[in-house]
């Protein structure tokens, strides 16, 4: 069930990535923080960004944009150093 999210959250995410975000996508993510998009036959689950209003909020919004887009960035680094490794 998607959920409003504060703009002062996504303003603080957007310092997190060191990005700012499309305001097509910012004003969407303001009015339903995460959720789904559709587009043809296929279908996108957004990452909520981390809302930290209340507790339940909190725990909802524990897989955000900005620790999910950490956590690929650092499997991408690993891969780049096991290839590396391996291709000696």
């Amino acid at each position: 069930m998607p959920w409003p999210v504060e703009a002062k959250y996504v303003a603080e995410c957007e310092v997190n990535l060191g990005t700012t975000l499309p305001n097509s996508y910012r004003a969407a993510t303001i009015a339903e923080n995460g959720g789904e998009v559709i587009c043809g036959n296929d279908a996108w689950k957004l990452h909520p960004i981390c809302d930290k209003s209340s507790k339940k909020r909190f725990k909802r919004t524990a897989n955000d944009v900005d620790r999910e887009t950490k956590a690929m960035d650092k499997m991408a680094k690993l891969r780049c150093l096991y290839c590396r490794k391996w291709n000696r």
